[in-house]
C-alpha cells in the first residue's frame, strides 16, 4: 500500500496563522467622546472633591425713566457641590508556570501576562462605558417578567450580560442573592440563566456585578442617567430646593 495522509500523519505539521482574532465587541464609543479639559482637576484626596457652582442671577435690574427709583439690589446665588470619589478595580491571577512558559513567540501566540493585563483593561473600559449611561446604582439589567424561584429570567439588556459574569440580584434596596454566576445568555429572547434561583417583580428586580450595587453606598460612577434627571439629589445639590 502506498503512502497516504494516514501513514504520514506523524510527520505532518499544523500551520498557525497570525495573531489572536477578537470575537468580542470592545467598542467604548462614549468614553472616547468624553474629553478632559483644563477646567477639571487632577487633585484628589480625602473624602470628597468640593467645588462651587453658580445657581442664581441678580434680580436687581430693570428699565427706568429719568430720576425714577432704581431696582432694589439683589445678589448672585451659589451652592457647594460635592463629588464623592469612586474606585474601579480589575483582578488577574497567573501561576508562575503560566508566566514563564507562555511568554515568548515560540511558546505561544501571545504572552500570558500580556493577554490578561490587556484583556482586563479592555473589560474594565467596556464596563465603565456602561456606567456612563447609568445612574450609579450598579444596575446592569432589569427583570421584564416576574421571576418566582427561577434560574432562567428575562431581562431588558441581555447585551450587557456575559456568560461567566458573577452578579448580585437586588430588589427593594437589598441584595437578595449574592455572587450568582451567569451560565447562559439568549440575546434573542432576553433570557439569562443563573446558577441559583431568584424571585423578583418585573421592573423592580435587577442584577449588578457582584459587590457593585449601591446597597450600603454608591460604588459605581454617577452616570448620565442621574445627571440629566430632574429629581433627587446630585452632587449634594437637592433639585427640589435648588432651581438650576
Amino acid at each position: 500500500m502506498g503512502a497516504s495522509l494516514t501513514t504520514l500523519t506523524n510527520i505532518t505539521k499544523e500551520i498557525y496563522e497570525g495573531d489572536i482574532r477578537e470575537q468580542l465587541n470592545n467598542d467604548v464609543m462614549t468614553l472616547r467622546r468624553i474629553e478632559k479639559t483644563s477646567r477639571g482637576t487632577s487633585k484628589v484626596g480625602g473624602r470628597y472633591v468640593t467645588f462651587p457652582i453658580h445657581t442664581k442671577r441678580n434680580a436687581g435690574i430693570g428699565a427706568r425713566l429719568e430720576l425714577e427709583q432704581l431696582p432694589p439690589a439683589g445678589q448672585q446665588g451659589h451652592e457647594s457641590a460635592r463629588v464623592s470619589l469612586k474606585y474601579q478595580y480589575g483582578a488577574v491571577q497567573l501561576s508562575g508556570q503560566a508566566i514563564k512558559l507562555i511568554d515568548e513567540d515560540y511558546q505561544a501566540f501571545q504572552s500570558s501576562m500580556e493577554i490578561e493585563l490587556n484583556g482586563i483593561k479592555r473589560d474594565l473600559a467596556r464596563d465603565l462605558n456602561r456606567q456612563v449611561y447609568g445612574n450609579g446604582d450598579g444596575r446592569i439589567a432589569t427583570l421584564t417578567a416576574v421571576a418566582s424561584a427561577d434560574t432562567t429570567v428575562t431581562v431588558d439588556r441581555p447585551d450587557l450580560v456575559d456568560v461567566g459574569m458573577v452578579v448580585d440580584f437586588v430588589e427593594g434596596g437589598a441584595v437578595e442573592n449574592a455572587a450568582i454566576s451567569v451560565t447562559a445568555v439568549n440575546q434573542d429572547t432576553g433570557e439569562i440563566t443563573l446558577s441559583a434561583a431568584v424571585s423578583g417583580a418585573s421592573g423592580a428586580g435587577y442584577i449588578t456585578r457582584a459587590g457593585s450595587s449601591n446597597v450600603g453606598g454608591q460604588r459605581e460612577w454617577t452616570g448620565l442617567g442621574a445627571i440629566v434627571g430632574n429629581t433627587g439629589t446630585l452632587y449634594n445639590i437637592n433639585s427640589s430646593t435648588v432651581d438650576v
